[in-house]
């Protein structure tokens, strides 16, 4: 019998050694290596002769020579590097070229105008489908000296993606359609005939990205139904932009320092429009082009310092964000149809000429001169902690879901006193969701939790998320406790509802960490657990307060031994001065 269990042990050793992934045919090989990092496609090569004829035919070429690990370089040692790597990239191309291996993909990041030519060259003689190239340059550099993109490059058929940067845009035909569905133009210097041509003949075309380019003054879009989304950032030399016939569900980007000096021809049928980082425009300005859209049904605004007091009307508008508008006071809607309201700010004096019933709000509340860091967090006024206060309950009248989020915790941490004197916001809400981006590690929970359950009391549940945590408090109640036949006096205290700290009777706590850590024995990649208890007893905010905060402690102590946890770290360091790109993407 032990002699039959050691046969199967060894003929399990013996399969085990089996390298089955390399018996896989070589297009199964090529797509796994598709969902790795170029730099680890490349090392494939080494391991065994299939894999570096995988890696030898494989459709996807990125060549960067500014990466990441070159970033803390010295300029000596940036040089010699590329000396090295150059030849060996060039040998690569050289083979693929003898041996016409097709290329669907490749990307170029280079200082070498002739690198880029014989790159650009070999791409499209294989019928790339994806192209980018990145020019590298010095600030001191003459724009008349940036590399000029190869007239090949914009008269092949073959390209459906192109990503130009850092380039320069001559004569090209005017006669040639292009293939083009995705065009990227970021720091691209031509003039207005030739981009105006370069979009004449893109009929296909269904994403335009013109971002920080120079040396034109129109755009102008025609024809172009399949167009879908639009991206115009930052081209300042821009005076007017004239837009027509689009489809229906077009999607429509403005990012302009100049915006109220540019000339808008907007088709009608616009559906999503998106303007932002402007600091002299007028609520006369805004009005006009809204009017000029009768299909408007998704507005962003986004960065305009110059507005105190907006006013938007729209008959079919359905989703409206507005943010980080600095110096905001006063927002007024005339938009029946609205369903989703968010906003990202300062508290501002908030007023609708109609009767909304808003499906859901959101709403990032933050005082604006501790956000730019003009005061700490403890100089927050009690008078924002009213107002603050008074829109979330204005809200909570007109939307089914308030949802609420703050970039740190200590700006929505209210003084005691003024909660005797306040009515809680969402009173009568059931179910509360509570975001924030940024925790201290030192952060009392019971704090958090106290004021939580004070903005929305007697709630079913409460669920706190912050990136990569979530904890969910799910709460039973019982009777108000009664001291010799009268209520107690916090009870009492409060204006319009009972005091929860006496009424509860149970917390069902559910924490997940979502984080990641290598098994040293077998090098496996784990995902935390979850923790689910159960809290009784007078004590309950302490008990959460200590079970919440060491796991959550623990976590974070686990994940700063590995590379998510040192950007929790410089995350939370940044956490103020990083405040607008924080809000935009949350």
């Amino acid at each position: 019998m032990e002699d039959g269990n050691c046969e199967i042990k060894k003929k399990r050793r013996r399969i085990d050694k089996v390298d089955r992934i390399s018996s896989l045919p070589e297009p199964l090989l090529q797509h796994i290596m598709l969902f790795l990092p170029f730099q680890q496609v490349a090392q494939t090569s080494l391991v065994s002769k299939v894999w570096r004829q995988a890696w030898l035919t494989f459709p996807v070429l990125e060549f960067n020579e500014f990466d990441e690990r070159n970033r803390y370089q010295r300029p000596y040692q940036w040089v010699k590097r590329i000396s090295q790597i150059r030849p060996y990239w060039e040998q690569i191309v050289q083979i693929r070229h003898r041996n016409r291996v097709g290329v669907r993909k490749f990307k170029l990041k280079t200082a070498d105008k002739e690198l880029a030519d014989r790159c650009a060259s070999y791409a499209i003689e294989n019928n790339v489908k994806e192209l980018q190239l990145n020019i590298w340059y010095t600030d001191q550099i003459d724009p008349s000296e940036w590399y000029n993109v190869p007239p090949i490059v914009l008269s092949s058929k073959s390209i459906d993606v192109l990503t130009l940067i850092h380039c320069k845009l001559e004569s090209t035909r005017s006669d040639l359609k292009l293939s083009l569905r995705k065009l990227c133009l970021i720091k691209v210097r031509c003039d207005d005939q030739v981009i105006n041509n370069i979009f004449l003949r893109c009929g296909l075309l269904e994403y335009l990205e013109v971002t920080a380019c120079h040396g034109f003054k129109t755009i102008k879009l025609f024809g172009l139904t399949k167009l879908s989304k639009i991206i115009i950032g930052q081209n300042d030399e821009v005076k007017q932009l004239k837009i027509d016939a689009l489809n229906a569900n077009s999607w429509l980007c403005i990012r302009s320092n100049m915006l109220h000096e540019l000339q808008l021809d907007i088709c009608k049928n616009l559906t999503s429009l998106s303007l932002g980082s402007s600091s002299s425009f007028t609520d006369e300005w805004l009005c006009s082009i809204i009017s000029r859209i009768p299909l408007l049904e998704k507005l962003s605004i986004c960065q305009f310092y110059n507005i105190e007091c907006m006013k938007i009307s729209s008959c079919r508008l359905k989703d409206l964000s507005i943010t980080i508008c600095g110096n905001l006071v006063e927002v007024r809607l005339e938009t029946p149809n609205l369903h989703i309201f968010r906003y990202v700010g300062d508290v501002i004096s908030f007023s609708s000429g109609s009767d909304l019933t808003l499906s859901e709000t959101h709403l990032c509340l933050t005082p604006k001169r501790v956000a730019f860091l003009l005061e700490p967090f403890d100089n927050i006024e009690p008078e924002w902690h009213k107002k603050y206060v008074e829109l979330i309950a204005k809200f909570r009248q007109c939307s089914n879901v308030v949802n609420l989020q703050s970039l740190h915790l200590e700006y929505v941490h209210f003084p005691g006193e003024l909660r005797q004197i306040l009515t809680p916001p969402l009173s009568g809400v059931k179910h509360f969701k509570f975001k924030t981006q940024f925790i201290e590690l030192n952060y009392a929970f019971a704090k958090v939790m106290d004021f939580l359950l004070w903005i929305s009391p007697h709630a079913e549940t409460i669920c706190l998320e912050y990136p990569d945590n979530k904890f969910r408090f799910q709460f039973s109640y019982k009777q108000p406790p009664v001291y010799e036949g009268e209520i107690a006096r916090c009870c009492k205290s409060l204006p319009v509802v009972l005091c929860w700290e006496h009424c509860i009777e149970k917390v069902d706590i559910e924490i997940t960490n979502t984080y990641f850590e290598m098994s040293k024995a077998t090098g496996e990649i784990r995902e935390s657990r979850n923790l689910k208890k159960s809290v009784k007893g007078e004590n309950i905010l302490e008990e959460i307060d200590g079970l919440a905060v060491s796991r959550f402690y623990r976590a974070s102590c686990q994940s700063t031994r590995d590379t998510r946890g040192r950007h929790e770290v410089l995350a939370i360091k940044q956490s103020r001065s990083s405040y607008q790109s924080n809000l935009i993407n949350g």
